[in-house]
């Protein structure tokens, strides 16, 4: 597996975990130094992680997270950056909305050939007012 192709795994992986509220599997691809930014503030640790998105998903809704249009760089051989577009679908009313579009800005860092989140932050893109 390419670089390429072990980054964009993790990515599909934190949207399937998160869909899927499975929260605890955030152990495969982050870790006690993961800096991640979440509505709720900066969460440092895979353990922070968690707290916070149980805190944001605790009223059950079920949504979809989809990344598009990623870029990724590799910086040496164990760092890494990317930029993705995210589109969070939300169940509602028996259809899928877009709910949130926005930007991840993420680095990476390889532990032991495996590669994980070292920051995940987001760009929300506001919606613009109908015309």
């Amino acid at each position: 597996m390419t670089v390429t192709e072990a980054i964009q795994d993790v990515i599909n992986v934190y949207n399937r975990v998160v869909d899927d509220r499975e929260f605890e599997r955030l152990r495969e691809i982050f870790d006690a130094e993961t800096r991640y930014w979440l509505p709720t503030g900066l969460h440092i640790g895979v353990d922070f992680a968690i707290a916070g998105l149980e805190e944001i998903f605790a009223d059950g809704r079920s949504t979809r997270h989809w990344t598009a249009n990623t870029s990724i760089t590799q910086l040496d051989d164990v760092t890494a950056q990317a930029v993705s577009d995210l589109f969070l679908m939300e169940a509602r009313d028996g259809a899928w909305i877009v709910t949130i579009v926005g930007r991840y800005h993420d680095r990476f860092r390889c532990i032991d050939g495996r590669w994980i989140f070292a920051e995940r932050d987001i760009t929300y893109v506001p919606i613009p007012p109908a015309s």
